[in-house]
């Protein structure tokens, strides 16, 4: 089990060990997650997000999942284009 902060979490430290994995403020989540999932780990990973209402914590939480959110749109739309370009080309 690891308990801490994605800064922490992030830099340095191989998590394999926990395979429960709780956080106490977000950021830097994707990077200190997969010091859980790296190579090495054999089981069901869990993570938990610790947020209290009307906090800080709680907005940046919310622009983290926007930022995430309009990123996969980003990445999705040029897949797509990319794959009308490749038919076009074919055609």
């Amino acid at each position: 089990m690891f308990i801490g902060t994605r800064s922490a979490a992030g830099t340095g430290y191989n998590l394999t060990a926990a395979n429960y994995v709780f956080f106490l403020a977000p950021g830097l989540q994707d990077q200190a997650e997969d010091r859980a999932y790296r190579n090495g780990q054999w089981r069901m990973v869990v993570v938990k997000i610790s947020l209290a209402e009307d906090t800080i914590d709680q907005q940046r939480w919310q622009m983290l999942m926007d930022k995430r959110a309009l990123a996969s749109d980003l990445i999705e739309a040029e897949a797509e284009a990319s794959s009308k370009k490749a038919l076009a080309e074919t055609i």
